[in-house]
């Protein structure tokens, strides 16, 4: 468990066995990212734990750990009330069976030139508001990313291959600007409302599925508002 400052990261291959926790583990059932629920003894102590920048040189943390419930890296909580600074996730690339990054009720992390390789799940931000992501890369995902409850988070020149599903987005006002699904098997999963997307390609060759997904069948969800401009599937 890591407070305040930077860590930078050797170049080469870290492995780990455990997630590398930053803040605080508080969410109690991760693996359903629709599910918020609080430990909130972790979660107030998070609170007061300072932001730090997790910054790589030609480094990939790889979690060597057959458990998909496990995220490599969990985000949560610091800064929120005593230091106000946001932090960033910079240069890294991250390997799992589970979750490559879990940000949890933070707010405005930014996660810059992150690989993101092999996972259950890429990406998933959970109450992590202002999250901006650029030129993060996503391969042989189940799925790439997934946020819920995270408005207002942008992401610039994003790049998938081989994913199973790409971006799953739950949140309102995301916004996209540059992203290019190569081979996956959904490209691009929309459930929210009021979402710009911008420079979007899609490509898949032989995938049965739709490339582009509006809505779901589930009653009440509103999926209004939405814009696309410059969309290629």
């Amino acid at each position: 468990v890591i407070d305040g400052g930077r860590v930078p990261l050797p170049q080469g291959l870290v492995r780990t066995t455990e997630p590398f926790i930053n803040g605080a583990n508080c969410i109690v059932d991760w693996t359903n990212p629709n599910v918020s629920a609080l430990d909130m003894a972790q979660y107030h102590n998070a609170q007061y734990s300072r932001a730090i920048d997790i910054v790589g040189n030609n480094t990939c943390i790889w979690l060597d750990n057959p458990d998909k419930r496990l995220p490599a890296i969990i985000y949560t909580a610091q800064g929120l009330n005593q230091y106000k600074r946001a932090a960033t996730i910079k240069g890294i690339t991250i390997r799992s069976n589970g979750i490559g990054l879990l940000a949890a009720y933070t707010k405005r992390l930014t996660i810059e030139t992150v690989d993101f390789i092999g996972c259950e799940n890429g990406l998933i931000l959970n109450n992590a508001n202002f999250t901006t992501g650029q030129s993060l890369f996503f391969e042989n995902c189940k799925r790439a990313e997934f946020d819920i409850r995270s408005h207002n988070s942008q992401f610039y020149n994003t790049t998938l291959a081989l994913c199973e599903k790409g971006f799953e987005v739950r949140s309102n006002h995301i916004g996209i600007d540059g992203y290019y699904a190569n081979l996956c098997g959904i490209g691009l999963h929309i459930a929210s409302a009021n979402n710009v997307i911008k420079r979007c390609y899609l490509e898949s060759k032989n995938s049965p599925n739709p490339q582009l997904i509006i809505g779901e069948n589930k009653d009440g969800l509103k999926v209004n508002g939405n814009s696309f401009e410059a969309l290629t599937i």
